[in-house]
């Protein structure tokens, strides 16, 4: 059944690469589907509209903008095959019949609908045959509205062979991606003028604490995404991407303290371009996707870095007073303190998390740390009780830290430190 897709592209000077994105993925699907794929887009003559739109001192205002629309349609061969359509598929899980939904539409198929025509559920009409069927596909002639059941490997004899219970599947993926890329390539042609500060700086504290780090433009010769492009892909792109993830309300309030922090507090270093133009950038509310974006994400960075600098002047300041705890192979249990610093990384061999834990003693402050082979679920600021086996004393810039394998974490409940 033909699928028709109709979105306006703002601005419309965009619209190239829209049908762009679309056509290249069309023709990612062509070969699976052996030249069977009808796709046509259509650009509409560019108009003017009234749209929201931001301006320089942050407000929004209702401004003329001239948009087009793109029409996508995508056909196969379903539609012409003796009058036979295929509806969809209805898989059996234990005697009972549910809808899959691919590729398209399928509702009110139920076992209910097939008794009314005379059809039971697991049983082919073609071939006679019933028995517990992974799938079977439902047929409807297009003339007179006649639904039948009929199993995978029979499907090809009402189609002519044309159209294999496969390849209609593959069908229904192929529209879904080709549809998915579509409505991505909108929202980033959208995006493309401009994206809220907040939003920008929040997608980058959201990468930060995914990661466990910041990852500058270098990063990219150890294979690792930047935190820069990151930041885009997860604002830009629509559908829920695995490796990428979601801003949290915790990654919004940091990043209106971020904001606050360089607008009121970050002075650039007299004579630093590059520190003046992103302290520039965070005066406004509104961020250019091209200009500015690498800029705003590059704040985060040097808010960071203030941080680490303002701990690590803390750490120094305390560091005559810090203590090591207990010796070499003693298990040490119930030790409640706040997780400092979290830093991840993952590679062929798996996760990898290390901790940075300042906890509270009767005889005074110390620093934990664990390094552990495995992702930890833990932030920057969270209060946890560990217990673990002394591996080792260490002091690194200064700071006694007592170094810990074989740890057990949770979530602290009272802020009590005691040793085995």
């Amino acid at each position: 059944m033909p699928l028709t897709l109709r979105r306006m592209v703002d601005p419309a000077e965009h619209a190239d690469q829209v049908v762009a994105r679309v056509t290249a993925a069309a023709r990612t699907w062509e070969a699976r589907f052996h030249g069977r794929l009808l796709l046509s887009i259509e650009v509409s003559e560019p108009y003017d509209t009234i749209a929201p739109c931001p301006t320089e001192d942050g407000r929004v205002e209702d401004v003329r903008t001239t948009v087009a629309d793109v029409t996508v349609t995508l056909a196969d061969v379903v539609d012409a095959n003796g009058g036979w359509q295929i509806l969809g598929g209805l898989q059996a899980h234990h005697g009972i019949k549910a809808e899959t939904g691919q590729p398209g539409p399928v509702t009110a198929f139920g076992a209910a609908t097939l008794s009314e025509h005379g059809q039971h559920a697991g049983t082919c009409v073609h071939c006679g045959r019933r028995r517990r069927r992974t799938t079977t596909y439902l047929l409807r002639h297009r003339d007179d509205g006649t639904i039948k059941p009929v199993g995978s490997t029979c499907v090809a004899d009402y189609t002519g062979g044309a159209v294999t219970a496969h390849l209609w599947e593959t069908f229904g993926r192929g529209r879904r991606a080709i549809e998915d890329e579509f409505d991505d390539a909108i929202r980033a042609a959208r995006a493309a003028a401009a994206f809220e500060l907040v939003e920008v700086v929040a997608a980058a504290v959201a990468d930060v604490r995914d990661r466990g780090r910041y990852h500058s433009r270098a990063a990219e010769e150890w294979g690792k995404l930047p935190t820069t492009d990151a930041a885009r892909m997860i604002l830009t792109r629509r559908r829920k991407d695995p490796h990428l993830p979601t801003i949290t309300t915790a990654d919004l309030g940091q990043a209106e303290e971020i904001i606050r922090w360089m607008r009121e507090d970050y002075q650039p270093p007299a004579g630093d371009q590059f520190a003046e133009n992103t302290a520039a950038v965070y005066r406004s509310r509104f961020v250019d996707a091209d200009r500015g974006f690498g800029l705003a994400v590059a704040g985060v960075a040097i808010y960071r870095r203030e941080q680490d600098r303002r701990a690590r002047a803390e750490r120094e300041a305390r560091a005559e007073h810090l203590r090591y705890l207990g010796t070499v192979g003693e298990r040490l249990r119930d030790l409640t303190g706040e997780v400092r610093m979290v830093w991840r990384d993952e590679n062929h061999w798996g996760d990898t998390t290390l901790l940075i834990i300042a906890v509270d003693t009767p005889d005074g402050p110390a620093v934990i740390k664990w390094s552990a082979s495995k992702y930890v679920p833990v932030d920057t600021g969270d209060t946890v009780t560990l217990t673990g086996t002394v591996k080792n004393h260490e002091e690194y810039r200064g700071e006694r830290q007592t170094i810990l394998t074989r740890c057990r974490i949770t979530p602290a409940t009272e802020p009590t430190t005691k040793a085995a």
